[in-house]
């Protein structure tokens, strides 16, 4: 199922960014910086978050990818389906791929990075 998933994530968000390509053009670069900071604050927000609250290392990396990469996908079908301006699906649609790279991205250097093995403690 994933690779029906990833491909649906695609047509979805392509027909969105493609039916508003001129739009994306002329305040493109806003809709990304805001994306990506969103994403990005989630990422760290998340982590850091979960680490105060004690979580371990592995649960809070898990905890950072669920914060981080939030449901863009359903935002551009609500906004298609809801909205009579295509244009609202943009944001979303942006946000799709910038969740994606980044989240793709931190989970790969994460991956290089294994956390130190901790002990279970068994429940008394």
């Amino acid at each position: 199922m994933p690779p029906i998933a990833v491909a649906t994530v695609a047509v979805l968000c392509g027909n969105a960014i493609a039916q508003s390509s001129s739009a994306i053009l002329m305040s493109g670069q806003q809709v990304v910086l805001a994306t990506v900071l969103l994403h990005m604050s989630g990422f760290f927000f998340g982590y850091v978050f979960s680490r105060i609250l004690g979580v371990d290392v592995s649960s809070s990396r898990t905890i950072s990818i669920e914060v981080g990469m939030q449901n863009s996908v359903l935002g551009v079908v609500l906004a298609t389906q809801h909205f009579g301006n295509p244009l609202t699906a943009v944001p979303c649609a942006v946000s799709s791929v910038c969740h994606s790279i980044l989240g793709s991205a931190l989970a790969g250097i994460w991956r290089r990075m294994q956390p130190e093995s901790q002990e279970v403690k068994p429940i008394s």
